[in-house]
């Protein structure tokens, strides 16, 4: 009977796999992820515009969406959850329990940064318009938009899957296409903000302390620091360490960037003598991980990325905009290191040379 089911659900996987134009992966975590990006486009399409009446989309709940895709892919997931525990677990020693709902929510969001669909508030989304972004210096464009992959075959016969992103040669884009400025969305509008120079940002920052920061409590000890310089990185482990840890290893660096916990709250934090004595909030979690970034580079500790086969390891984590391009071609893990991705040996090279172009280092470690 077990054997029965598994040859039931692998033909079941091969054929959603063979709709979309996939062949099968060789990673079981990418393949069910590809599988659950699909199923949601398609589920949250239909949804929409049955709420609608046939007629316009409306929005639907995250309830809905997940009891349909969850019923769906039911009967597949028993078996793929044993093999993919299996693989966290060989991944990083992340072996949580992950249900179904989980990963719904987890690769909705995912295909939401690439601007499939969108979240209105209050567990509502909806689907977007098809968009066609041509990727600067590339020969490729990307398709962002709530039609699944089969259905976008209709207009782009070409149509491919990277990671959870969708693209198209150049060349391959129908030429009436190019002559209909609707269809198209400009890459820095989709990419999101970014620093136009990450150093002169970091620093503008950093002068912003004494023109903008408040003066802090002498009593306020309850925070951590981010390990920014070499000082620090070569005498711990730690990503964050207690401020009190911070003040018996730091030289001579006078600002690092410090959060809260519960609530997590960041700011820059300035200290003379053995105690913070200005701060300035930092009131996005984007901008903290852009100064992250920043400041490790400017502090001569590069910010990372780490292969070993076909998964990637990043830190610190990537800012949103450049998140949202990585998405494209890689498969961003659940697990509980906010940096890890699968990426498709195929785009490696996409992925080594976006990430150099700010200022990450990249390396192949041994194994698979």
């Amino acid at each position: 009977m077990n054997s029965f089911r598994q040859l039931i659900a692998a033909d079941a996987l091969k054929n959603i796999l063979r709709d979309i134009g996939v062949s099968t992966p060789d990673d079981k975590v990418y393949e069910y992820n590809l599988i659950l990006s699909e199923y949601l486009r398609r589920s949250l399409y239909r949804l929409s515009f049955e709420e609608g009446g046939q007629k316009e989309f409306a929005p639907v709940h995250i309830r809905r969406l997940i009891n349909t895709v969850s019923g769906h892919l039911k009967v597949l997931w028993s078996e793929l959850e044993k093999e993919k525990s299996q693989f966290l677990f060989k991944l990083n020693n992340d072996n949580q329990e992950i249900t179904i709902n989980d990963e719904i929510k987890w690769v909705l969001e995912r295909i939401a940064l690439l601007g499939d669909c969108m979240h209105i508030g209050n567990g509502f989304w909806l689907p977007t318009p098809i968009k066609l972004v041509q990727l600067p210096q590339s020969n490729e464009t990307i398709i962002i938009g709530g039609f699944d992959t089969q259905s976008l075959k209709s207009y782009f016969p070409s149509v491919r899957i990277a990671g959870y992103g969708r693209f198209l040669l150049n060349k391959e884009i129908p030429f009436g296409y190019y002559q209909n400025k609707n269809w198209w969305q400009d890459y820095q509008n989709w990419l999101g903000w970014i620093p136009k120079d990450l150093h002169s940002w970091t620093q503008e920052k950093i002068n912003c302390i004494n023109k903008e920061g408040s003066l802090s409590s002498s009593t306020f000890l309850d925070f951590e620091v981010f390990v920014s310089t070499w000082a620090i990185k070569n005498r711990v482990r730690q990503s964050w360490i207690p401020f009190e840890t911070f003040l018996g290893m730091n030289g001579t660096e006078t600002v690092m960037l410090c959060r809260t916990k519960k609530p997590t709250r960041y700011f820059l934090g300035v200290f003379e003598k053995a105690r913070m004595v200005r701060e300035l909030a930092i009131q996005e979690q984007d901008i903290a991980r852009w100064l992250m970034v920043g400041l490790r580079i400017r502090h001569g500790l590069k910010p990372y990325a780490r292969w070993k086969g076909n998964n990637l390891t990043v830190y610190p984590p990537l800012p949103f905009s450049l998140e949202r391009h990585l998405t494209i071609y890689a498969c961003k893990l659940l697990t509980r290191h906010k940096g890890n991705y699968y990426v498709p040996k195929f785009f490696h090279g996409n992925i080594n040379k976006f990430l150099h172009l700010f200022g990450y280092e990249v390396k192949q470690t041994g194994g698979d």
